[in-house]
């Protein structure tokens, strides 16, 4: 057969009659023999996303995503296991690996954990550590490995007497803090024991900032005729009052009226006798978590308790009295020794002289 010339576009002026005929005839898209790949039509990226030649085709990246006139192709780099979709007339990267917008940390993908994140310029690890101790006040503790034990007793009158306790971690008698005019435990946040008795009484303390460290009183812990206390938050660290069973380790804390919480109690797990909560401004008793008590435990005369249900894992070995609480109703402490006995409290209740005379169960 003979080749006759036949006339096309530029790009098609060099084909034979029968590489038109091809065309013509088979109705595809596909390129017939001799056809280059200019002339396909290109797909790029997902099935619902195409980009139609118009003559030349666009130069390709090295990733193989064609390039869409006016509009910016994203250089930001990939992670291993990103994958980069592009669209016709727009381009999308949907992995910005730590990326930072208005001062906290995003991340789209999926792939791999994140170990920390960076909320407003600081940086926080999932599990909540950091590299200082820090108190229950929220103060740095920054306590020297070589303190010294204070053996004996030590009595606090002012803050100079405070101040020289500042260099020990222990006091192997008692702790008597009697002053009047002292409104700062600042300088005892290394205080982890006292051996013997703490006897904190008649000061003008509004919080007990400053014993953050403490965690064992052997002998009784009392606190009693504060009338500014209100906060005793600073003895979150407290675990054990006594030092064993049947020892004479009571923990009275009393004639604080403006004390309206017992939140910092939650981690006394542990007390030698007996409990007494008198005379104080509470209102429920909030705050008191899971205790032993190797004795009785007493609430009288806190004129403003309503609610005594947070009693209910504070479990003595003995009687649980509630006395000369005008407020406190009979149904609420019923509630409460129901839970208690749920608990595995083997004693009984004694009321007297509550809300409406409310007595005895």
């Amino acid at each position: 057969m003979t080749n006759l010339p036949v006339s096309s576009s530029p790009r098609r002026r060099g084909l034979s009659l029968d590489a038109l005929v091809c065309t013509a005839g088979l109705g595809l898209f596909a390129a017939c023999p001799g056809e280059g790949p200019a002339d396909t039509t290109a797909t790029v990226g997902p099935p619902e996303s195409t980009s139609t030649s118009q003559g030349d085709p666009e130069p390709t990246g090295p990733t193989g995503t064609a390039s869409t006139t006016g509009t910016e192709e994203s250089t930001a780099p990939l992670g291993p296991d990103s994958e980069a979709s592009s669209t016709s007339g727009s381009s999308t990267d949907e992995t910005t690996s730590g990326e930072t917008t208005s001062g906290s940390t995003t991340d789209e993908t999926t792939s791999g954990s994140t170990s920390g994140t960076t909320t407003s310029g600081s940086t926080t690890d999932e599990t909540g550590t950091t590299d200082e101790t820090v108190g229950t006040t929220g103060q740095p503790i920054d306590c020297a490995p070589d303190l010294a034990v204070l053996q004996g007793s030590y009595s606090i009158e002012n803050q100079l007497d405070v101040a020289a306790l500042a260099a020990f971690k222990e006091i192997t008698g008692d702790l008597t803090i009697h002053a009047p005019g002292l409104g700062s435990l600042a300088g005892l946040e290394c205080l982890q024991r006292v051996g013997g008795d703490l006897d904190i009484r008649e000061t003008a303390l509004t919080s007990l900032d400053g014993l953050d460290s403490l965690a064992e009183v052997g002998g009784q812990l009392l606190i009693e005729f504060n009338a500014q206390l209100a906060d005793l938050q600073a003895l979150g660290n407290l675990v054990s009052v006594g030092a064993s069973p049947q020892e004479f380790g009571d923990f009275k804390l009393k004639g604080s009226p403006s004390l309206k919480s017992l939140a910092g109690l939650g981690a006394l797990s542990f007390v030698g006798h007996s409990v007494y909560i008198s005379s104080n401004g509470i209102e429920t008793l909030a705050g008191l978590g899971a205790a032993t008590i190797h004795g009785e435990l007493r609430f009288e005369y806190n004129a403003d308790l309503v609610d005594v249900l947070d009693v209910a894992e504070f479990l003595p070995t003995g009687t649980i009295y509630f006395l000369h609480n005008k407020k406190l109703w009979c149904g609420n402490a019923e509630m409460a020794l129901t839970l208690m006995k749920a608990n595995g409290f083997l004693g009984g209740m004694f009321l007297d002289d509550n809300l409406n005379g409310c007595g005895d169960l």
